[in-house]
């Protein structure tokens, strides 16, 4: 069902409802002030309303019964599911996750090229719940973006070098100034902000030794650097993307 449509339905169903309803102002004043909210902009809130007994805009269009007793009949059937739509529908409770969407994070971890139907199948959902659970654990954060991992040696990066960069003095200015460097050198793949004896330690990645010398070259004309420690890696033994999940499902 496209957006365009769900929009028109919104506004059909709010009409019938505030015509029908007035019996269940209870509920009618909460679900009315937030029904097209409710149903486009947040999915698992419109997901409970799917997974109810009848289906939320189905009930008003296709069920054979009076409008009030339609009504009546609706709100009867979500009482029980009312605390979950208030709870959802506060911007003051993040919604928490379940052992359905910890699966999807570990797999999509491992494969993020897998269709919708694929990613579905694997979780035992139908498509369309799926696609928003996705959608939703995006919208949250929770993942931060989709990428292809390339093999280092079959683009010709044989070299990795581990690099211990410490500074002069441990002052903002010079930090940020190191950070804003860092993130314009493609060669670095990861840098961080350390304790210790050092300052940094950066990943870097390299064709050949000369090519890691002319980045050693760049590296040690930023303003504020005191000391350089380069060590090579001779091979990888362990590498890893996928974050460990078992202690959260």
């Amino acid at each position: 069902m496209s957006i365009a449509r769900e929009s028109c339905q919104s506004t059909e169903v709010a009409d019938r409802v505030k015509i029908g309803c007035s019996a269940n102002s209870e509920f009618n004043n909460e679900l009315l002030r937030n029904l097209s909210y409710t149903q486009i902009k947040h999915p698992i809130t419109y997901e409970l309303w799917q997974n109810s007994a009848l289906s939320f805009t189905a009930f008003f269009t296709d069920l054979p019964l009076p409008l009030e007793k339609a009504s009546a009949l609706f709100f009867s059937r979500i009482k029980k599911n009312i605390y979950q739509y208030k709870k959802y529908r506060s911007p003051m409770n993040e919604y928490k996750l379940d052992s359905i969407d910890w699966k999807l994070l570990a797999i999509l971890q491992s494969d993020a090229g897998l269709s919708n139907l694929e990613l579905a199948d694997q979780v035992c959902l139908s498509p369309s719940p799926c696609s928003r659970r996705v959608k939703n654990l995006e919208n949250l954060g929770y993942i931060n973006r989709r990428v292809t991992l390339i093999d280092p040696l079959k683009v010709g990066l044989p070299v990795t070098v581990f690099v211990q960069v410490t500074m002069h003095h441990q002052v903002k200015k010079d930090l940020d100034h190191f950070a804003t460097q860092v993130l314009n050198w493609p060669e670095v793949m990861e840098c961080y902000l350390m304790t210790g004896d050092f300052d940094y330690l950066i990943r870097v990645v390299a064709p050949d030794l000369l090519a890691y010398q002319a980045f050693l070259d760049k590296l040690t004309q930023v303003e504020g650097l005191d000391h350089v420690k380069s060590s090579f890696s001779l091979k990888p033994i362990c590498y890893k993307t996928e974050l460990p999940l078992g202690h959260l499902a």
